[in-house]
């Protein structure tokens, strides 16, 4: 097969299908001149990102965000707690207080 391109045509930076000379966009992306003959996040969304195959997930998720998942399920319960009490508590005594001010 001849992966040689007639002189009057070039390869889309894009999607690498023949694009004549003079040609406004690209037939089979639509990739333009205007554009700057740009990749796009389609041409990541079809595998440009193969390279980075060793790339470790979980990794990456420790070191922007630490091992800390937060506070214990009991450390939250207890917050919880206390709170719903110091509700009850205010709407016990505001009609107390509301009568003598």
């Amino acid at each position: 097969m001849d992966n040689r391109l007639p002189p009057n045509s070039f390869r889309c930076p894009r999607c690498s299908e023949e694009v004549p000379v003079g040609a406004r966009q690209c037939r089979s992306c639509g990739s333009s001149a205007d554009c700057g003959w740009e990749e796009t996040d389609a041409e990541y969304a079809m595998g440009g990102y193969d390279e980075d195959s060793d790339f470790d997930y979980d990794d990456f998720v420790e070191r922007e965000f630490g091992t800390d998942g937060g506070p214990p399920l009991s450390e939250i319960r207890e917050l919880r707690f206390r709170l719903v009490i110091l509700a009850v508590l205010i709407a016990l005594l505001l009609p107390i207080l509301w009568g003598y001010l």
